[in-house]
Order: structure tokens, then sequence, then C-alpha cells
């Protein structure tokens, strides 16, 4: 299961998502795909729910989008934002 961290404050900009991490103060921009990554972990799905969801709304190749995602949740837990599993 994927959900957010409990210090991350969440904005809409525009189309993008701005992610401040409370602790640290730093700032995250998500655009696109990101952006909507980020609604769905907002749901407390899982990822493979997310992948799901977003090869039916992208025009992007399976491997493409799965490599991404990937490398973005791993981003995103790495710097204390998402927790996977409850981690």
């Amino acid at each position: 299961m994927l959900s957010a961290s409990e210090h991350v404050l969440v904005r809409k900009a525009g189309d993008a998502t701005v992610l401040l991490d409370l602790r640290t103060e730093h700032y995250y921009g998500l655009a696109g795909v990101g952006a909507r990554f980020w609604e769905l972990v907002e749901t407390r799905t899982t990822f493979g729910d997310a992948v799901d969801v977003l090869r039916s709304e992208y025009d992007v190749a399976a491997e493409t989008l799965m490599a991404d995602l990937v490398t973005l949740a791993t981003d995103l837990r790495d710097n204390g934002l998402l927790l996977v599993d409850g981690s």
C-alpha cells in the first residue's frame, strides 16, 4: 500500500503538485504523470493499481511507465515523502 508521510504538505499549483516536507522544508514538484501518481498515492492505492490506472490514462509503453514510476516512487520514499506498506 502506498501513502503519503504525515509530515508532507501537498498543494496544487496549476497543473503541478507541490510537496513540502515539513521536517526539512524542501519542496518537491511533480507534473504530468508524476502529479497524477501522487493523486493516486493520496487514495492509499497499491503500486500495481497505480500502474494499471496510469497505463489506462496515458499513452506510454508499459515498460517505460513502470521504470519511471519505480524511479519516482523510490526517490519519494528515500526522501521520506512516500510510505510503502507502512514503512
